[in-house]
């Protein structure tokens, strides 16, 4: 059984990197957030499209099994409808589906090197290390100066579960 959504729409960075096994971490302020259970089944949100001919439904009509296109990053010669916002997104349409593997609670700035590679930051452009390229991320996500607070988070690492039905 899935668990409610708490985890905010993902850029197609993000996803790619989930998609590649790149990313198997995702942290989240502890205060106000719903605790996430060992075991417990969720979605990654995303930008997301169907066909025109769905753009005038709300999305509780769209039919689930609507081919869904991803983000900016699918090329396709078939028409795309609009453009339609991760926070809207049913968990039917998503193709990251994650099972939380394990849960940890600590202090942000404690992050390790390791876990900054874990939560996809390897690569950034600009950045000397992943951990350089997490605090900017981290930043530009809860704010100028959110990194300096170091509130506690729940850490939540992750395994992506192969998608049953393809819409895609």
């Amino acid at each position: 059984m899935s668990e409610p959504n708490q985890f905010k729409p993902v850029s197609i960075g993000v996803a790619n990197a989930v998609l590649n096994g790149n990313k198997t971490e995702i942290r989240r302020i502890r205060k106000g957030s719903r605790v996430l259970q060992i075991g417990a089944v969720t979605w990654l949100r995303e930008s997301w499209c169907v066909r025109p001919d769905f753009d005038d439904l709300h999305v509780r009509d769209i039919p689930n099994t609507a081919k869904v296109r991803y983000g900016k990053s699918h090329m396709s010669t078939t028409p795309l409808g609009i453009q339609r916002l991760g926070n809207a997104m049913p968990q039917w349409a998503s193709r990251l589906n994650i099972q939380i593997v394990e849960r940890r609670i600590e202090l942000l700035r404690n992050i390790t090197e390791e876990s900054c590679i874990a939560e996809g930051c390897v690569g950034y452009a600009g950045w000397e290390t992943p951990r350089q390229g997490f605090t900017h991320h981290w930043e530009q996500q809860h704010g100028s100066g959110s990194w300096m607070l170091n509130p506690e988070v729940y850490v939540y690492v992750f395994r992506l579960l192969p998608k049953e039905t393809p819409n895609v």
